[in-house]
């Protein structure tokens, strides 16, 4: 699976106010891949099931504009707190079949400082859970898509015990929640 973005091309230099300011300083290009099989040999992530929901009337919580200048990407005040919308249902999800599930990896895209901060309270989850996507951040910035897949990488060199629930996931445009859940696999 190969993902790209190019992310400096929704950000303008023109757009000064508060908004596109942290847009150039937080979104950064970026191109990864990684293999998807089905040889438990191979993956670091042996995946049970995957979720996907769009939060109903949130398709103007982030917009892209084509303008005579080039695209514009804006965001409403309130879509940081989108993943407060996402939690209730990604738990009923999480626990359709284990009443008590909670994850002991977390692979969180990093979305933003306020996206992290309340990933961690809506999974109530020890902060060092997402240390690798703090890190990510830190270094890299929101890559748009690949970014989970760079979490995925220095989840991998951490090396988690083998067996451990391990929660993929990201919000995005449309408000959108994404997940993937399964167990860690060491190869």
């Amino acid at each position: 699976m190969v993902v790209a973005e190019a992310l400096s091309t929704v950000y303008q230099s023109d757009q000064n106010d508060h908004a596109g300011i942290i847009y150039r300083l937080l979104f950064g290009d970026g191109a990864g891949a990684c293999l998807v099989t089905a040889d438990p040999g191979q993956a670091c992530l042996d995946v049970r099931g995957s979720w996907q929901q769009v939060v109903p009337d949130t398709t103007d919580s982030y917009t892209l504009n084509v303008e005579p200048s080039g695209m514009r990407f804006t965001s409403e005040k309130w879509a940081p707190d989108g993943i407060t919308h996402i939690m209730p249902p990604l738990w009923k999800w999480l626990r359709r079949d284990e009443a008590d599930w909670t994850p002991d990896v977390v692979i969180a895209h990093p979305g933003g400082p306020r996206i992290l901060e309340d990933t961690a309270k809506g999974l109530q989850c020890a902060p060092e859970l997402l240390n690798n996507s703090w890190e990510s951040m830190r270094t890299s910035g929101n890559l748009g898509g690949v970014a989970v897949l760079d979490v995925l990488a220095r989840t991998a060199d951490t090396s988690p015990p083998h067996g451990q629930r391990t929660l993929l996931m990201g919000i995005g445009p449309g408000l959108t929640g994404a997940a993937i859940e399964g167990h860690w696999h060491n190869l």
